[in-house]
């Protein structure tokens, strides 16, 4: 849906979809779901603020809507810190019985997971670190000429699937690295705006994720980009593939 525009400001309204003077007597999941149109649907561009103009109360669409942005930034957080901050301030939730308010225990296990294998980490570093797994298709120097073939085949893979909140997954961290080296090369600096929420509701995980890893190697040469995802795609461990069929 393409928003109206003014002074610079877009907007997006019920009102623009319904004929003229027709009221909108909705409640509860229906109305819900009108404002996750709304949001998800609109063409809205770049942004730099999201205002959402409610009648005034704590109804349906007000708490629910909180309730999913909380636990949007809880399901997002991936360090320590953010993860900390997310939950904080969603812990009204806990008073809240249902499916969010386990959502909100599942971030808080997550978190509290986080924390041990962060001690752990700490602990170990007096201790005999462990190998690094050596993936047998590592070589002693790589050509960036295999760059147009090897393309060809990364998404093909037979990557293994992380589950992240509401349903959606994702791939392990190296295939990403994989496509950002990728898009670096064929296409340079990464000038999109990093997606929000996926098609189907909720974070667009899958999508953030391709969009931080063409971000993160922002400004590498084409040809810098073409080496290090050949030397990626033969050094990364055996162990993120269900089978290794790099051959």
């Amino acid at each position: 849906m393409i928003p109206k525009n003014g002074y610079g400001i877009s907007c997006m309204s019920i009102a623009f979809l319904l004929p003229k003077d027709a009221p909108a007597t909705w409640r509860g999941p229906m109305a819900m779901g009108a404002l996750e149109t709304l949001m998800s649907k609109t063409a809205w561009g770049p942004l730099d603020a999201l205002i959402l103009d409610m009648p005034p109360g704590t109804g349906d669409v007000q708490l629910t809507t909180t309730q999913r942005l909380h636990l949007s930034a809880v399901a997002a957080a991936m360090d320590i810190e953010s993860l900390e901050k997310a939950l904080e301030e969603a812990s009204f939730l806990e008073k809240i019985p249902g499916d969010d308010r386990q959502k909100w225990r599942a971030g808080r296990a997550r978190l509290r997971k986080m924390k041990a294998e962060q001690a752990a980490k700490g602990g170990a570093a007096t201790a005999t670190a462990k190998p690094v797994e050596k993936s047998p298709h590592a070589k002693e120097s790589y050509d960036a000429a295999e760059f147009a073939t090897l393309v060809d085949k990364y998404e093909k893979l037979n990557w293994r699937i992380i589950s992240k909140p509401g349903g959606a997954t994702v791939k392990p961290d190296e295939f990403y690295a994989l496509y950002g080296y990728h898009q670096q090369a064929s296409q340079g600096d990464n000038a999109t705006e990093r997606p929000m929420w996926a098609e189907k509701g909720g974070l667009d995980f899958e999508g953030r994720a391709r969009w931080d890893a063409w971000a993160a190697v922002k400004g590498m040469a084409a040809d810098k980009a073409k080496l290090e995802f050949v030397k990626l795609y033969y050094e990364f461990p055996s162990k993120v593939l269900y089978s290794d069929t790099r051959a």
